[in-house]
């Protein structure tokens, strides 16, 4: 009966431990611990690239997907999004796209459209 005890409340613990792990993550922005780039972004842009950008003195995520005319958001540290840049199809991009300041890519799909070299720096 002890063995089935112990069973039950390792159980338990590992649960409560699991939620209480998930959701610090969900409160920090969904930002693994060790990497530089949120998840929630390189899960949604792993076919693209993701550039940290400076945005009136504030750091933001510059994310545009490997396809033709599919234009390119821009996120704030936190995942919220700020601008939409798409020209394409005559629709008019945010003026914050234009705005953007010492972009470094973090992230680039290997053989993008773009013809450049692939990066990961988001590990």
């Amino acid at each position: 009966m002890n063995i089935m005890k112990a069973t039950i409340f390792q159980t338990l613990f590992f649960l409560f431990a699991g939620a209480v792990l998930t959701s610090a993550s969900c409160r920090n922005g969904g930002i693994m611990p060790g990497t530089k780039t949120p998840s929630v972004l390189v899960e949604r842009f792993s076919n693209g690239e993701i550039s940290l950008c400076t945005l009136d003195g504030n750091k933001v995520y510059h994310c545009r997907l490997n396809a033709n005319d599919a234009g390119s958001e821009i996120y704030g540290i936190d995942t919220e999004k700020i601008a939409t840049c798409n020209s394409a199809w005559g629709q008019k991009p945010d003026p914050v796209c234009s705005q953007l300041l010492d972009c470094k890519v973090l992230y680039r799909v290997e053989n993008n459209i773009w013809g450049l070299e692939p990066i990961n720096k988001s590990e």
